[in-house]
This record gives structure tokens, C-alpha cells and sequence, in this order.
């Protein structure tokens, strides 16, 4: 589990051999944003409560409280107290009535259990069940927030009837470069990772009456003849699927001009095409990612945009004859994606006269804030 200070990450692997060490990432990560810094804007809320009306109340000293519970108070916070002192200002600073008394102001165990508890419930909600459906006999805590006895406790107790042990990386580990150097060590051994999301490209697919009712009244006639509909939803690789090693997934598409198409025309067009890689976080099949209006839906997570100049394929250029034969050109070409490593990877194959031929793919990335 990484215990970060926005998010709480716990992915569960399975060893599969010591001798080499070898990981096999068994399910999705879970990750909620319940990390350390959420603690603080309870303590920060809680403060404000307290301090209405009062001569402290202003923003730059609930600041200051808030940064010495943060630095003396939180990494040893363990409630076993009854209270604890937050340093803030000059010995003159009291307000006896608001607990406050030579530049310092008291905070009940209670007070800070609730604005712990807030956060260690849903951190506990979010591992438990990966954990205990995974048989995990090992939590490894890592991370800034690992250092909280209380978080500890919390997640012990949750998972004490569970046999499952917890361990943090000890005292003389602590640095943030020796812990990260451990963390990557070990994830060279990993030889499969899940999915964490559904993974799959914006389409123009060919009408499905079952599919796509809703949008009968956006129905286009392709030039092979065939019913399309814009915005589909075409998934590559599910949610919870485990990928060996650099998984591939390969993709076929064509295109198709009307007949009367000039050439050049359809040499140009092919020099710029772009397929729009989408990642979907729920555990169903979305049918769409966009509107009726080309708007992403909702829920879509724009990932990177698989662009590639297909002017090469043009000698692969065949005429065909569609509905009341209608003339048209068609090409088909397959785009191999390769899952796996630190980024993701893709080429383009096509067949020209019975020979495969490939060619590059420009992954343009989205830039997510």
C-alpha cells in the first residue's frame, strides 16, 4: 500500500518464485483519494469551527496551527493521549475560553480521532476487500502517511482476524530515495500486470439495432454501403484483465472513398488519421465515449491519440462493389498496440499484394490537469 499525501494506493501481487523473484499482479489497483493531506483539511475545518469569533480566527494563523499539527503532532498521533498542543505564535498569544495559552492552542484525542477516522474508514474500505478476497498474507506500508501509528492501528485492526501481517519498511529505510529505490527493485520482478481501467477507441460503428437505437436518427450510409453510427465505444482490453508481459492487442479497421473519389484525394486524406484512445474506470462496456455533438462523455478518460500517415497504403487500394453495385474503394490496415513497460506502444500493418508491411504510429499523449 502507498500512502501518499492526496491518494492511497494497494495493488496486490502474487510471488510467484523466489528464486528469481517473480510478481504477478493479480487484480486492479484500488486507489481513493483518502492520503494524509485530507487529515489536514479536517483538522483545518475543525479549527475553523472552534475558532468562529474569536480574535484568532483569520487565515494565516489557522495556517500556522495547522502546519504544527502537521509537523509534530500527526506522525506521532496514536490517541492515547487526552490532548495535544499545536505551537502557533508568540508566548502572548491566549484565549482561555478557546483552549489557547502561551502561543499555544489544545486539541482534544477526540477531536483529532474524528478527523482521522473520516480518512483511515475509507482507506480501510478500499483495501479490504482486494486483500481479503486475494488471500493476502502481507501489507507492505509505504509512503509519507505509512508513518502514522494510527493509520497503522486502524488498518490492524480491520484486518486482524484476516492472518494478514502488516509491515513497514523500518526506521533506518525511511528516506524517501532508499524507499523508492527499494519500490522500483521490486517492480522489475513484476511479470503481469491488471488492467486498471477499460481501454478502448472511439469508432465510427457499423448500426446495431440492439446497440444503438437511441441514435437511429444519426445513422450515415458508409461508401461500402453500410449503416455507421459516430461516437461508439470499441473496447481492447477489459478492466481486471491480466496482461503478461508487453501484451499486444491487435486492432482492424478499414477505409472506404465512393468510386468517384479522385486519387489524390484519397492520398491526401490518409497522410492525417488519428484513432482517440479512451480509458473507462467503471467495471461494465460503455456503448459510447461521445455525444451525439462529438462531446466526450462523461465519466471518459481521454488518454493519447494514435496518429499515422497511411499514404503508403494506397497501392493496397482495391475496388469493390457495394449495395446495387455501387462502386467504392476500401483499404484495410490493423493497428497492433503494445500494452506493458512505462508507456505504450503501437505500429501500424497492412497487406499489399500478399506481403505485410509495416509502418509507425505518433502516440500523442493528452495533457490531463
Amino acid at each position: 500500500m502507498d500512502c501518499g499525501g492526496s491518494t492511497i494506493d494497494t495493488t496486490v501481487y502474487r510471488c510467484v518464485s523466489t528464486d528469481p523473484l517473480s510478481l504477478k499482479e493479480v487484480c486492479p489497483s484500488e486507489c481513493v483519494q483518502a492520503g494524509g493531506i485530507f487529515v489536514d483539511r479536517g483538522i483545518e475545518d475543525m479549527l475553523k469551527r472552534r475558532l468562529h469569533g474569536s480574535l484568532f480566527n483569520d487565515p494565516e494563523t489557522i495556517r500556522d496551527m495547522v502546519n504544527s499539527f502537521e509537523d509534530g503532532v500527526k506522525p506521532q498521533f496514536d490517541g492515547t493521549m487526552d490532548e495535544y498542543n499545536f505551537r502557533f505564535g508568540a508566548v502572548n498569544a491566549n484565549e482561555p475560553s478557546r483552549g489557547i495559552n502561551k502561543g499555544k492552542i489544545s486539541v482534544s484525542a477526540e477531536d483529532l480521532k474524528r478527523a482521522f477516522d473520516v480518512v483511515t474508514s475509507q482507506i480501510t474500505a478500499s483495501c479490504f476487500e482486494s486483500l481479503v478476497n486475494w488471500k493476502a498474507k502481507y501489507v507492505i506500508l509505504v509512503g509519507g502517511f505509512a508513518e502514522s501509528p494510527y493509520l497503522r492501528k486502524a488498518l490492524w485492526k480491520a484486518l486482524e482476524n484476516c492472518d494478514i501481517q502488516i509491515v513497514r519498511i523500518s526506521d533506518h529505510l525511511k528516506k524517501a530515495a532508499a524507499e523508492g529505490a527499494i519500490i522500483g527493485s521490486i517492480k522489475q520482478f513484476v511479470i503481469a500486470r491488471a488492467a486498471k481501467a477499460t481501454f478502448g477507441g472511439c469508432v465510427r460503428a457499423q448500426y446495431n439495432k440492439k446497440l444503438h437505437q437511441e441514435r437511429r436518427h444519426t445513422v450515415q450510409v458508409y461508401p461500402d454501403g453500410k449503416e455507421r453510427v459516430d461516437g461508439a465505444f470499441h473496447m481492447w482490453i477489459r478492466k481486471g484483465t491480466i496482461l503478461q508481459g508487453t501484451f499486444s492487442h491487435k486492432l482492424s479497421y478499414h477505409l472506404a472513398w465512393d468510386a468517384s473519389t479522385p486519387k489524390g484525394h484519397i492520398i491526401g486524406s490518409l497522410r492525417s488519421i488519428g484513432i482517440e484512445i479512451f480509458a473507462w474506470e467503471g467495471s461494465d462496456v460503455p456503448i459510447w465515449c461521445k455525444d451525439e455533438h462529438g462531446k466526450v462523455l462523461k465519466g471518459m478518460r481521454p488518454i493519447c491519440t494514435l496518429n499515422a500517415d497511411l499514404s503508403a497504403l494506397v497501392g493496397g487500394l482495391q475496388r469493390k462493389e457495394g449495395p446495387g453495385a455501387k462502386g467504392f474503394y476500401r483499404i484495410d490496415y490493423d493497428v497492433c498496440v503494445y500494452f506493458g513497460g512505462t508507456q505504450l506502444r503501437a505500429k501500424l500493418q497492412w497487406r499489399e499484394k500478399g506481403i505485410l508491411h509495416e509502418g509507425p504510429v505518433t502516440i500523442m499523449p493528452y495533457v490531463l490537469y
